[in-house]
């Protein structure tokens, strides 16, 4: 899967003629993974390969409505100075008008557990599906920019 340089705005995941522009705006990232994520939950990583004004964006061809997706971002870990990337957390896209799934709350949902599942699971497993619980992680969706949201 190629991903282009894409445009910095607007903001988010935009549904285009022949796919999508990502744009997250992130001053302090090193780095920002687009996660792209299929029907099976398996994660397909693409760094944004651009950033302008402190914003990180590309865009996916054939990338369309009911893909399910999140970012990874790479950088300072500094919790005292409120600085927490952490590439090993999925985020969900700030910008996103839908999700779909389940928040399952738990320990994996803090930066300093070094887990990635909802049932600390041994080993744990990837993020997006918990084989413990059977229950799909949140995670943004785009739709239509018409669709009304759930």
């Amino acid at each position: 899967m190629e991903i282009l340089p894409g445009r910095p705005s607007p903001l988010g995941a935009t549904l285009e003629e022949s796919g999508t522009n990502f744009a997250v705006a992130s001053e302090i990232a090193e780095q920002v993974v687009l996660c792209l994520f299929d029907a099976a939950g398996a994660e397909t990583r693409l760094p944004l390969p651009a950033l302008d004004d402190g914003v990180w964006h590309g865009f996916v061809p054939g990338v369309r409505t009911g893909q399910r997706y999140g970012y990874r971002v790479t950088g300072p870990y500094d919790p005292a100075r409120g600085l927490r990337c952490n590439p090993a957390k999925l985020l969900l896209d700030p910008y996103a008008k839908a999700t779909d799934g389940e928040l399952v709350w738990g320990e994996c949902l803090f930066g300093f557990s070094g887990r990635t599942c909802c049932c600390a699971c041994s080993p744990p497993t990837s993020p997006g599906t918990c084989a413990r619980c059977s229950r799909r992680s949140l995670s943004p969706i785009i739709r239509n920019q018409s669709a009304k949201t759930r």
